[in-house]
């Protein structure tokens, strides 16, 4: 199956539209005058000095509290660690590095004076977006004296004031260049593609301290019970790549409710349940990714009683009712803060009384066999 890197990556980030708009349009801003200032200062830097900028933030997405000193090298050390997807990946890392870096030697988390030039672009763009003024860029010492001067050319330009101040235009053009550097890694396979959907999954999992984890096992349990129905290779990987992002909603519900070690209200709950409607959401939105949005709806019931939109029987696609047992299954035998984990047998039996209800009796047999139950 053809492995849509940078497809994912924007789906993650996009989750921040339904947890906080307001990063969303701040990384947008950014990285549309990222890449128009850097396009007037070299061309041959505006596609490494925009990625950069449109990647920054991944270290920070569903996590707490990342401290500015920390965050450009999380953001950097995730792009190193995966598979090469994008043409000149671990150049992009380099600069998200050095993207709080001033030429002065005040900036983070290197105090260098010798700063890549696609960085500084990044930082003057985030001083002057802070205040929408030039007056702390005025500082020659600290920041390039040229690329101030080309930016205040810039937004001479009343159509670009325009753009940053429009959250539909700014959207439009954002998506636009982000498109434009859209790669497909075709042959992305066997070590390399679990080494990418690993890295996804951990970041979807760092959002909350109990689920560690959680979504390779939940991907692993999905493949082995959909190879033990027969799928096809095509459809296969489809599972798997559903069961994967199965829970990326998850990276736009308040932390707070995430990790609550006590029971949740009424309320709290509800906006638990958002996630599978976020989840689902996110990889509609997406035109590439939006069939694997089948994975969101893991918390549908076969009785109808599920979420989020309370489907029925055959109305709930087959994968979304295989991923659904492998969910149960993970969350059942994992560790959790107020109980135990329990053994594949005892996890089942319990399953067992949801078959018919919550669960498709077929597969939840299947899937007994394929554990050896």
């Amino acid at each position: 199956m053809e492995v849509l890197t940078l497809d994912i990556i924007s789906a993650l980030i996009n989750a921040l539209k339904y947890a906080n708009i307001n990063r969303l349009i701040k990384l947008e801003k950014r990285a549309v005058l990222t890449n128009l200032l850097s396009m007037e200062i070299d061309e041959n830097i505006t596609y490494q000095a925009t990625m950069a900028s449109f990647l920054k933030d991944i270290g920070k997405i569903g996590v707490r509290e990342v401290k500015e000193k920390r965050m450009n090298y999380k953001s950097s050390e995730i792009m190193r660690i995966m598979p090469e997807i994008i043409p000149f990946q671990y150049n992009i890392a380099d600069i998200i590095l050095e993207s709080n870096e001033k030429i002065d030697g005040t900036g983070c988390p290197s105090n260098k004076e010798d700063v890549l030039i696609e960085a500084q672009i990044i930082v003057i763009v985030e001083e002057y977006l802070k205040t929408m003024s030039f007056e702390e860029l005025s500082n020659e010492k600290r920041y390039n004296r040229k690329i101030v001067l080309q930016l205040k050319k810039l937004l001479e330009n009343g159509k670009i004031i325009d753009i940053l101040n429009d959250e539909k235009k700014l959207n439009k053009v954002f998506s636009g260049e982000i498109n434009k550097y859209n790669v497909y890694k075709e042959q992305l396979e066997g070590v390399e593609e679990e080494q990418f959907m690993h890295t996804i999954a951990s970041i979807i999992d760092a959002k909350h301290q109990y689920t560690g984890g959680h979504t390779q096992r939940v991907a692993t349990f999905s493949y082995a019970i959909a190879k033990n129905m027969g799928y096809e290779k095509e459809k296969l990987s489809e599972i798997r790549y559903a069961a994967y992002l199965h829970d990326i909603g998850k990276l736009a519900v308040d932390l707070d409710i995430l990790d609550k070690p006590g029971k949740l209200t009424d309320e709290e709950f509800e906006k638990i349940k958002l996630h599978a409607k976020y989840s689902y959401d996110i990889l509609s939105d997406s035109p590439r990714l939006r069939k694997f949005a089948f994975g969101a709806l893991h918390h549908e019931k076969m009785d109808g009683t599920g979420y989020p939109f309370g489907l029925k029987g055959d109305e709930i696609p087959e994968g979304s009712r295989l991923i659904a047992i492998a969910d149960i299954l993970d969350a059942l035998t994992s560790d959790r803060n107020y109980r135990k984990p329990f053994t594949f047998k005892e996890a089942f039996e319990l399953m067992e009384m949801m078959k018919g209800t919550a669960l498709d009796s077929k597969i939840f047999d299947i899937a007994k066999t394929t554990f050896n139950i």
